[in-house]
């Protein structure tokens, strides 16, 4: 059996590996200059060089040594071009042609090199007819030619090789961290391509050297020679080129986006699988006979192209204003059941997004707001993926997911808002097989989002009804109180003295029930003190002293500490009245739940006044084990709800559920 099948059945191979490299590269670049389309465009130039090769090695290799030499100038012109482009690609890659005039130098005097060895061949070759044979202009190179390309292809590698040794990482953005473990995999390349120079060299000057007869003169009487070289070289190629695109699908070498590893690994498989089915196809018809070569080459092009195109189309698309997401979006009214927003996340979950699973998860630390989880498909989740040990890109807000307690979930977004809303949408493998495009990412970021806002407001409507008709519960009991007190305590001993004034007309009982009256002025006077009006007293003497005055009175035997920064009186005195009698309304009850669930009552209670960024009122103390279960937060719920009305806002905080902090924030007007 001659090898020759097998020589055209891996350059099909590598041809078709070496254009989803390329295709895959385009779809999902980082940054679209001129350098990576350059680096694209070596890469697709040497896929359609092996291809030319599979085309013409299904061709005997005497035929082939009788070919004219011109139809083979692409071909010699690619290989002068690769070597620059594999030191052009890691110079790009690793960042060393911004700033770095040593390899800016490298890098014009490499294209210089070879742009004169191009026109040293065509001078050369415009001497010859047609008539010349491959084989003939083969023998016509000279010495001096053959090493200097041989010099110049060394170069061009090891100096890939030594900027690859001396990288290092200036950062720990997710970007420098893919650079910096696809390192160890550009190596191995750079070394296997220096033993395909190695073999390159025996072929070209192994003769003259004296090392080794000249393979192409003796092929035309014993080619098993040349067959060892070229299926060497072929070999170590592509094992290179497995590298290289491992390196691709695990730290996404070339595009510098955070990519889904499952998708993406996946994707390689049917590249590799499609690739290597080919190669057997064209070696099976090749034994038979039948000259395929082209029909494959075709076949195999149309789908990568085709399939190019929709995933470009398919990112595209994502652009365009469509209804799906408009109806997710966009409500006449907010809803009343938080079920409506479950729907809607399902939704993108499903019909945007195409996800297997997903889960929503805010982290909103606030008793106001209620820890929100949504997951798709509607399975409830026992567990929450951890986020502790990844690599996060704080470009994107991506982590980059693997490893067992990822629960197959292969990327995490967050999510943040300016107004405190945060949260991280776990997103799994999508149901095709194919890849999260950036734009799908901030669609899901911007739709999730507003499903929080939502929820948000849907609660915020709840609570504040609710606040509205605890009011009025209150203020009906208040009510209530005054009239109880002023019909059976006031009104009777009004009425029991001026019954008394006018059956006594003596000047000695009327001294006696004006003290009487006296005194029931007096009882309202009292009454009517106990009912003090607070905004008036902030007006009068200001929040800080109303605050002394409040624990002067209600908590004078409680063991606080107290720390004012300087500047936080006038900045609190300068609030509008309905936002300082909210505050000091917060305040107090936000003081209550700290004495009443303390863990003792020697147990100091800390409050602080902050005016850095805002004013902020921190309250601190040890609490009771389980206190945290025993407290329904309801009050602390309904001030939270009353402060973001104004802008302002009140968190609880438990660390190690030992110590409660809460925070009150406010905003400088």
């Amino acid at each position: 059996m001659s090898p020759e099948p097998v020589i055209c059945s891996l350059f099909l191979f590598l041809s078709g590996v070496l254009f989803w490299l390329a295709s895959t590269t385009v779809i999902n670049l980082e940054k679209k200059n001129l350098y990576a389309y350059f680096s694209i465009g070596v890469l697709t130039l040497t896929s359609l060089l092996f291809a030319f090769f599979s085309w013409i090695g299904q061709e005997n290799l005497l035929s082939i040594s009788r070919f004219p030499f011109r139809i083979f100038y692409p071909a010699i012109f690619l290989l002068i071009l690769i070597p620059y482009g594999w030191y052009f690609i890691i110079a790009w890659f690793l960042g060393l042609l911004q700033g770095r005039t040593f390899y800016k130098v490298l890098a014009y005097v490499l294209g210089i090199s070879q742009i004169f060895a191009c026109i040293l061949i065509f001078i050369k070759g415009s001497n010859y007819g047609w008539e010349v044979s491959i084989y003939d202009f083969w023998i016509s190179i000279p010495i001096s030619f053959r090493s200097s390309y041989i010099i110049y292809v060394f170069l061009c590698v090891i100096l890939s090789l030594v900027g690859l040794l001396n990288f290092k990482v200036t950062s720990r953005v997710f970007t420098e961290i893919a650079r910096y473990r696809s390192v160890p995999y550009l190596k191995a390349v750079c070394i296997l391509l220096l033993a395909v120079i190695g073999c390159v060299s025996l072929l070209f000057l192994g003769e003259s050297l004296g090392i080794a007869p000249d393979p192409v003169v003796l092929s035309l009487s014993n080619p098993n020679p040349l067959y060892v070289y070229l299926i060497l070289i072929e070999i170590l190629v592509t094992i290179a080129i497995l590298l290289l695109g491992q390196t691709l699908v695990s730290y996404e070498f070339l595009t510098g986006r955070i990519l889904p590893q499952i998708g993406l690994k996946k994707e390689w498989r049917i590249v590799l699988l499609l690739a290597g089915s080919v190669s057997v196809v064209y070696i099976v018809f090749s034994l038979l006979g039948y000259r395929v070569a082209e029909i494959l080459l075709a076949s195999n092009y149309s789908f990568l192209l085709s399939r190019m195109f929709a995933l470009r189309q398919s990112k595209r698309s994502n652009f365009r204003r469509n209804e799906s997401l408009q109806s997710v979006l966009f409500f006449e009214s907010l809803p009343e059941s938080r079920t409506v927003f479950e729907e809607k996340f399902d939704f993108v979950c499903q019909r945007i997004l195409n996800s297997s699973k997903s889960l929503l998860v805010s982290e909103t630390s606030s008793p106001f707001l209620s820890k929100i989880i949504l997951s798709y498909p509607n399975v409830e989740e026992t567990y929450e993926p951890k986020l502790q040990h990844r690599v996060f890109d704080p470009e994107r807000s991506i982590f980059y997911m693997s490893g067992e307690d990822s629960f197959e979930y292969s990327i995490a977004v967050g999510i943040e808002e300016t107004n405190g809303i945060k949260g991280t949408l776990f997103l799994g493998p999508k149901l095709d097989g194919g890849l999260y495009a950036e734009e799908e990412i901030e669609l899901a970021k911007t739709a999730t989002l507003w499903i929080l806002n939502g929820i948000l407001q849907l609660e915020t409507n709840q609570t504040l009804s609710e606040l509205q008709r605890k009011h009025i519960r209150e203020q009906r009991i208040s009510d209530h109180k005054t009239r109880q007190i002023l019909h059976d305590e006031i009104l009777p001993e009004l009425h029991s003295g001026i019954l008394n004034l006018n059956e006594n007309s003596g000047r000695e009982k009327i001294k006696e029930h004006l003290r009487s009256l006296t005194e029931l002025h007096g009882k309202i006077s009292g009454f009517l003190r106990e009912l003090p009006d607070i905004r008036s007293e902030l007006a009068r003497i200001g929040m800080i002293p109303v605050f002394q005055n409040l624990l002067d009175s209600d908590f004078s035997k409680e063991n606080i500490i107290r720390n004012i920064e300087p500047g936080f009186p006038e900045l609190a005195d300068k609030l509008p009245p309905d936002l300082q009698e909210a505050v000091y309304y917060s305040f107090r009850e936000a003081l209550r739940n700290a004495i009443k669930f303390s863990s003792s009552s020697k147990e100091a209670i800390s409050l602080s006044f902050f005016q850095k960024s805002g004013l902020r009122i921190e309250i601190k103390n040890a609490v009771r084990p389980n206190s945290e279960s025993e407290s329904t937060g309801q009050g602390l719920k309904i001030h939270s709800a009353l402060l973001k009305i104004f802008g302002a806002g009140l968190n609880l905080e438990f660390q190690d559920k030992k110590i409660a902090i809460v925070n009150i924030t406010i905003p400088i007007p």
